[in-house]
């Protein structure tokens, strides 16, 4: 009984007879395939490496990244229609492979084929929907084609998946001037006091203090070096009433680099009568992000100055930050630490954030009163979210106890709503 049919015998023979030649054809392929990488990438023979990986290509025609390096060859030499029937060949055959898809986005950038691009890049993302530097080439090709607020979205989505990714986030960065958002936001603070008896004893029952309440109004105009805002509070505080108007920037120093300066003044005891602030914030790379800083306040008697430091980190979803504030004086140095966790939602507008401290300096609105505080302890939970289109609402609890003089206590608990209009 014959094992084997004729076909058979014959296939075996072949193999048995090409085999070597086949595996020798691969290996000589693979020499050729480094050969050509050498000669673009060290030697920068572009025309070398064509020869190359062509010949590579013939040995061996089943190997992807073969037609991939011969296809990004092609486009660097601005043949683009060579490369994408080379890049399409591979997606012939393995629609899901993803260097070929990024080779194709890529030659689209090049030639200028922006809706293609995006397109291109819409159907990747059904192979694979979290890839970053997919992602990313779909928020280029937002860009440009003059969609600046979509090529946000994705870009800051980008960094959602890959906080690291140093090119969305200079392409962030270098989109604000074309981000023509302008922000009025509404915000009603009420903040509840009582004597306390120990320095922990955050939550207020029964007020046996005046409260303090603040209404402000602000305004945030974009502008080409970065966003201006302007504000004004009102405030009463120990049945005393008072305003103050401010005025900040954020202004874009570089791709990497942005600032924040700001100028406050007013005529009431329940604000300094004026102050100033400058920050300089460097992104340190690998998600890090830096500051340093001054705050002066000018009282009636006295004036502050106040340094501050700051060292923050993108990881995953969310946003950690660490800051201090320094108060040198003639007897002691007087510092605070404060931190905050904020985790992003849907997107970059919408987020939980839970923000804390403890020291011997605020770290936000520093009134007349607030100077002569030992210390204080705070703790708060902020969540922002979406009310519909271009409109957003932020609510804020905020819980705090102050050291007021030697062995004397003010408990605090507060809440803050906000309502901000874009437009």
């Amino acid at each position: 009984m014959n094992l084997l049919s004729n076909h058979q015998i014959k296939s075996l023979i072949l193999l048995i007879i090409l085999g070597p030649f086949n595996a020798w054809a691969q290996t000589d392929a693979d020499s050729l395939y480094q050969a050509a990488r050498q000669a673009s990438f060290e030697e920068k023979d572009n025309a070398k490496a064509m020869e190359l990986i062509q010949t590579a290509v013939k040995l061996d025609s089943s190997q992807a990244h073969y037609r991939v390096f011969y296809g990004r060859l092609l486009a660097w030499e601005a043949r683009y229609p060579e490369a994408e029937a080379q890049l399409n060949l591979v997606l012939a055959a393995n629609p899901a492979h993803l260097d070929s898809r990024l080779a194709l986005l890529d030659v689209s950038l090049w030639s200028g084929n922006y809706p293609q691009m995006e397109a291109l890049a819409v159907d990747g993302q059904t192979y694979h929907p979290d890839n970053a530097e997919m992602l990313y080439r779909l928020g280029l090709s937002k860009a440009k084609m003059n969609q600046p607020k979509q090529a946000r979205a994705v870009f800051e989505e980008v960094l959602k998946i890959d906080p690291t990714h140093e090119k969305a986030a200079s392409e962030l960065l270098a989109l604000q001037p074309q981000l023509k958002d302008r922000k009025l936001r509404v915000t009603v603070t009420h903040d509840r006091l009582a004597d306390t008896q120990t320095a922990w004893q955050f939550l207020v029952g029964e007020a046996t203090l005046d409260p303090w309440t603040q209404a402000a109004v602000e305004y945030e105009h974009p502008a080409e070096w970065g966003p201006v805002i302007a504000r004004i509070s009102l405030a009463s505080r120990f049945a005393v009433q008072g305003g103050m108007f401010e005025i900040e920037s954020y202004p874009n120093l570089r791709k990497t680099t942005y600032a924040y300066v700001g100028l406050g003044a007013s005529g009431s005891s329940i604000f300094p009568d004026w102050k100033i602030a400058a920050e300089l914030f460097q992104d340190l790379g690998h998600g890090y992000e830096g500051s340093l800083g001054l705050r002066y306040l000018k009282l009636p008697q006295e004036g502050i100055g106040v340094y501050t430091a700051s060292l923050g980190k993108y990881l995953g979803n969310y946003w950690l930050n660490v800051r201090t504030f320094l108060t040198p004086n003639n007897e002691s140095l007087s510092r605070s630490i404060n931190f905050q966790i904020r985790k992003y939602m849907a997107d970059a507008d919408q987020f939980v954030e839970l923000s804390g401290g403890s020291g011997e300096v605020p770290d936000e609105t520093l009134g007349t009163e607030e100077l002569s505080y030992l210390g204080a302890r705070r703790i708060s939970v902020l969540w922002q979210g979406e009310l519909g289109v271009s409109r957003y609402f932020q609510v804020r609890v905020n819980l705090e106890n102050q050291e007021i003089s030697a062995e004397r206590f003010r408990g605090m608990t507060g809440m803050s709503l906000s309502i901000e209009q874009r437009f």
